[in-house]
């Protein structure tokens, strides 16, 4: 019969510091398992949250002209029934039969009637602005309610709320536009104005710029100011540069006489176009400054 035998052996006690050691470890394996436990259902929680936004539908973005459809017409609102296109033609005849301003350089106004240039309605495209404001999914409406939008976060106000404006909807005949801009160009053309000198006072009189009416430049900016509503516009204007600037005459000297020629001239009748040259050539003669290689021509 055998018997076995064992003897226990009790573990050697650790120090306090070897404790603390073991435990420091285990702590820092417990908040490992913690942060990656953390970071992959974060990561479960942002893939089933974009998920969800890509699956699920929008709610539908309420449309405030289905609510509220008025547009703005030639500075009037109206709303988008049955009688919106006879409105919208009498807002537009009441918009031409008003007078219409063309800004000069000089700052003075010449006022216009768009009517003499041929400015009528055109009623292809009001047809084709009512039906795009009616349509939710128009351009139109997309693009004026993405600027709603916008002043809604820069908390501004609106001038006409929920009422779309639309561009006033007229046609510039050109043919007659041209023929009145033609009048107008006579009136105001400015030839330039060389510098001159003073032979009496020896002082010099200063030069001046001269313009003349671009016609068509003209045209297009009365058509596209016109077409946004306004009454006002500035004409295209050409500028003509004098040939003599006033700088150049400063260190003239007049001190001496090269020459002089004189001639006599009647005011009788019959002598009428010879007195007419005479007085025309003075004009052009006096105060003119030749400088040395320089040739008068006239």
């Amino acid at each position: 019969m055998q018997f076995s035998s064992f003897k226990l052996v009790r573990p050697p006690r650790l120090s306090l510091h070897e404790r603390r050691k073991n435990f420091s470890q285990s702590w820092h394996s417990v908040r490992k398992l913690i942060w990656q436990s953390s970071t992959i259902f974060a990561l479960c929680l942002f893939a089933g949250s974009a998920l969800a936004l890509l699956i699920l539908p929008r709610a539908p973005r309420p449309n405030r002209l289905a609510q509220e459809a008025f547009v703005s017409l030639a500075g009037q609102d109206f709303p988008l029934d049955k009688n919106a296109e006879e409105r919208a033609t009498a807002a537009v005849g009441d918009w031409l039969r008003q007078p219409f301003s063309l800004r000069l350089p000089d700052g003075s106004y010449e006022a216009l009637n768009l009517s003499d240039y041929g400015a009528t309605l055109d009623n292809a495209r009001l047809e084709i602005l009512l039906r795009d404001a009616r349509d939710p999914q128009s351009a139109l409406r997309s693009h004026q309610e993405e600027a709603w939008s916008m002043k809604e976060k820069q908390n501004k106000e609106r001038t006409s709320p929920l009422a779309l404006r639309l561009e006033l909807p007229i046609i510039i005949d050109r043919k007659a536009a041209t023929k009145q801009l033609l009048g107008l160009k006579e009136i105001i053309d400015r030839a330039p104005r060389d510098a001159r000198l003073d032979v009496q006072t020896g002082k010099i009189k200063e030069d001046q710029s001269g313009w003349s009416l671009d016609i068509d430049g003209t045209l297009e900016r009365i058509e596209e100011a016109a077409q946004q509503g306004q009454r006002e516009s500035q004409a295209a204007l050409i500028e003509t540069k004098p040939r003599r600037k006033a700088d150049e005459l400063k260190d003239v000297d007049i001190d001496n006489v090269l020459g002089h020629f004189s001639t006599r001239y009647s005011q009788a009748r019959k002598d009428r176009d010879r007195t007419f040259n005479l007085q025309l050539a003075a004009s052009r003669l006096d105060g003119t400054v030749l400088l040395p290689g320089e040739v008068f021509d006239f």
